[in-house]
C-alpha cells in the first residue's frame, strides 16, 4: 500500500493535493496553534509566519539563509516570541503545529505540489527531527548597529521624514506589516507607546543622521537615495 492510499484510509494522513490547499490548511492551523516550528528550504512566503503566529522556532536552511536580506526579513517580521536559527545542514521543508500536526510539501522550495498533513503518531518523527536539527543550529548573527537592524534604521529614519507605513513599505519593499512589526519593536526598544513619543526619540538619536535609504521604484540609486538629516 503506498502512503498515498495509507492517507485515504486513515484519519491520521491527510492528502493536500495542491498549494490552494495546501495554504488553506496553513493559515487554519497557524490561526489556532499556540506554537508552531517550521524549517524553510525556499521563497515560498512561509504562509505559517503571515497568519497569525506568535509563538514558534523558524529553522532556516543553509542555501536560504545565504541569499541577500533573508534572515534579517525574517527576524524584523517575526514577533519576540518567535525564534530564528540557522541550520547547519540541508533541510527538508516542513511545518509542525503544537506536537499534533506536521506538514510535509512534497517540493523543497515551493508548494505548488501539494503536501502530506500528519496527525498525532506519524507526526511525531518529524518533530524529533525538528528538534535535532533545531539543537545544532546556530543563532542569525548580531546586527552591525547595537540594538537595531538595518532594516530597523531604515523604518526609523523614513518615520523621522513624516512617511506613513504605506509610504514606507513601497519605499523599503516590504509588506505593511513588516513595517508595522518594526515599529513596534522600534517603540519596545525605546520605551514608548505613541507614534508622537517614538518620533521625538528617533529624532534625537545620533544613529538616524547617515542612515541610507533605497531609492524609490523608477528612481535612480544616486538621484535621492540618502534622506535628509534633520535640522
Amino acid at each position: 500500500m503506498t502512503l498515498d492510499q495509507f492517507a485515504h484510509q486513515t484519519r491520521w494522513v491527510e492528502h493536500l493535493a495542491d498549494e490552494e490547499a495546501v495554504r488553506t490548511r496553513i493559515h487554519r492551523l497557524a490561526c489556532t496553534a499556540e506554537f508552531v516550528r517550521t524549517s524553510l528550504t525556499g521563497p515560498d512566503a512561509a504562509p505559517e509566519l503571515q497568519s497569525g503566529c506568535r509563538r514558534g522556532q523558524v529553522l532556516v536552511g543553509p542555501r536560504l539563509a545565504a541569499l541577500p536580506g533573508v534572515l534579517e526579513e525574517l527576524v524584523l517580521s517575526s514577533t519576540p516570541d518567535v525564534e530564528v536559527r540557522i541550520s547547519t545542514a540541508p533541510l527538508h521543508r516542513v511545518v509542525v503545529f503544537d506536537d499534533r500536526f506536521a506538514l510535509l510539501p512534497f517540493d523543497l522550495t515551493h508548494l505548488g505540489r501539494g503536501a502530506y498533513l500528519f496527525e498525532n503518531a506519524p507526526a511525531a518523527p518529524h518533530r524529533s527531527l525538528f528538534d535535532l536539527h533545531w539543537d545544532n543550529a546556530r543563532e542569525p548573527e548580531t546586527p552591525a548597529q547595537p540594538g537595531l537592524s538595518g532594516r530597523e534604521l531604515e523604518v526609523a529614519r523614513l518615520l523621522i521624514d513624516g512617511a506613513t507605513d504605506a509610504e514606507v513599505a513601497d519605499r523599503l519593499h516590504v509588506s505593511a506589516r513588516t513595517v508595522r512589526t518594526a515599529v513596534a519593536r522600534l517603540q519596545q526598544r525605546y520605551g514608548t507607546s505613541s507614534r508622537m513619543a517614538l518620533g521625538f526619540h528617533l529624532a534625537r538619536d545620533e544613529r538616524m543622521t547617515n542612515v541610507l535609504i533605497p531609492a524609490p521604484r523608477g528612481r535612480p540609486e544616486g538621484s535621492g537615495g540618502r534622506t535628509r538629516t534633520p535640522s
